[in-house]
């Protein structure tokens, strides 16, 4: 008959080899598996991808596009831009705010009140029919 089984361990291996107290030390226990698969290429969650950034052996491709920072933003503007780009004061300008919305919309067709249409005359680049309508000089009056 073929030999009984071992029993069963009895006691965890600590690792020490000298250790002579005992006869029967346990193998050590196998690694854990990991939390995540990092050579996948599905879209990944952030808790994943921070777990593969901290524990994982990754492919270029993949370190690059999960565990690169992102780009820093840009520092706060400290100066506005005054327009003078011989300017060497200080290192940081503003860029130019944005142009102002305009006050009217100069492209419509709708019946324009005085205040519109003294604006738009003033300050809109009129199409030819609008600024004969709202922007010409009255004809004289009839002799």
């Amino acid at each position: 008959p073929p030999p009984p089984p071992p029993p069963p361990c009895k006691y965890l291996w600590d690792g020490n080899l000298d250790d002579t107290t005992d006869q029967k030390h346990c193998p050590p226990p196998p690694p854990p598996q990991p939390l995540y698969d990092c050579s996948t290429k599905e879209v990944w969650s952030p808790e994943k991808a921070k777990w593969c950034c901290e524990n994982g052996k990754l492919p270029k491709d993949l370190f690059l596009k999960y565990c690169s920072p992102p780009p820093p933003p840009p520092p706060p503007c400290k100066y506005l831009w005054d327009g003078n780009l011989d300017d060497t004061t200080d290192q940081k300008h503003c860029p130019p705010p944005p142009p102002p919305q305009p006050l009217y919309d100069c492209s419509t067709k709708e019946v324009w009140s005085p205040e519109k249409a003294k604006w738009c005359c003033e300050n809109g680049k009129l199409p030819k029919d609008l600024f004969l309508k709202y922007c010409s000089p009255p004809p004289p009056p009839p002799p």
